[in-house]
């Protein structure tokens, strides 16, 4: 809402704008990504109406009553206008984004085939949920260094068993609703104490922003609480790494992991999920996963569901996963392993550049 940073919004939005025209040639195709270069569109559309112009919002689109508080936010929407197509993570988001361009905009929205006219332009909109490269994470979790680190894990934790959760250190990813959570869970069910540790992985991001840096603190703070509250000897409840590992070593936690808590306040898609899946080839694990997650769309079924807000039910959740049998767990896993293979990052790509083709010929 400061003034300031939509004139440097602009600026920014105008120079990588500039940085295509120098590039473009002939009736190539520009792939725009995210919410930084919302309006970068329209500025190429400015300069010549028959640029193939497709963009992609890796977050979740608000609904138009939130979204109308931003001042710019027929800026916004008039720079998304300037692609062909707009994709977005889930239905809910394309719907969304129409709904904002009727109501906000007063523009004619044809809902039944997702799209919208400017002018003698037409604008589709569609979901495309974003993956990861499937065999290339199984290979990685094959690997010499996957295998190395998953034999280091399990001689330094034995039979306890592990939860884990990874993600960069933001306060979106609800790391400290779901700490409170792992405190819950000791305090509810302490027969886990001693057979459970939970490993939190985060990233360290936007390491001099003061906020990020309060939250970093904070989040210290909780861990340090919850391990001196319930640790014994040789034992401690959270396991805090905070740094970036290589994918190797990643797909080792993940093998390792018997449940991976996935639970953002909101997230676009989060592929930690699908990257667990596809790391967990041939073995058995629970996902406990945010409602509020992208990819719950895809997993809803063959998860373990939660509201990350609801301290006593992600810890009802931890049990319930806990106490899953093996054939259960195998068979949860199974289906979410064939989502992710058959929905890859290829697939993802594919499927929006023919929808793209479409609009292009108007079919």
């Amino acid at each position: 809402f400061n003034h300031n940073y939509w004139i440097g919004y602009q600026d920014a939005n105008r120079k990588y704008a500039k940085a295509v025209l120098d590039e473009i040639k002939d009736d190539e195709l520009i792939w725009i990504h995210d919410y930084h270069l919302a309006l970068v569109p329209s500025v190429l559309r400015s300069k010549n109406r028959a640029y193939n112009i497709i963009f992609f919002l890796h977050i979740p689109f608000p609904n138009y009553e939130t979204f109308r508080a931003l001042p710019w936010h027929k800026e916004i929407l008039e720079g998304l206008l300037g692609s062909d197509l707009v994709g977005f993570q889930t239905k809910n988001d394309v719907k969304n984004f129409l709904e904002a361009c009727q109501h906000l905009l007063g523009l004619d929205v044809d809902f039944q085939n997702s799209s919208l006219k400017i002018g003698e332009r037409t604008v589709g909109a569609s979901h495309f949920p974003i993956s990861i490269d499937y065999k290339r994470f199984v290979n990685i979790s094959r690997s010499s260094e996957a295998r190395k680190t998953l034999n280091r894990i399990k001689k330094a934790t034995g039979n306890v068993k592990l939860i884990i959760s990874v993600e960069r250190l933001d306060y979106t990813k609800g790391i400290s609703e779901r700490l409170l959570a792992i405190e819950r869970f000791f305090e509810k069910y302490p027969e886990y104490r001693k057979r459970v540790i939970f490993i939190q992985i985060s990233v360290p991001s936007r390491t001099k922003i003061k906020e990020y840096v309060n939250f970093k603190n904070e989040t210290d703070e909780l861990i340090g609480r919850i391990n001196g509250k319930f640790a014994e000897e040789l034992w401690s409840p959270v396991i805090y790494i905070y740094k970036a590992l290589s994918q190797a070593k990643l797909s080792a936690y993940y093998v390792a992991a018997d449940i991976c808590l996935v639970t953002p306040l909101r997230d676009g898609m989060n592929l930690i999920a699908k990257e667990y899946a596809a790391c967990k080839d041939g073995n058995d694990g629970v996902l406990v996963l945010s409602e509020f997650a992208g990819c719950a769309d895809e997993f809803k079924d063959h998860s373990v569901m939660v509201n990350p807000y609801d301290t006593e039910s992600v810890a009802d959740s931890i049990y319930y996963a806990l106490k899953l049998n093996k054939g259960e767990k195998r068979k949860k896993m199974a289906a979410l392993q064939s989502i992710v293979k058959n929905n890859d990052v290829y697939k993802w790509c594919n499927d929006f550049l023919i929808h793209f083709q479409k609009i292009k010929k108007g079919l």
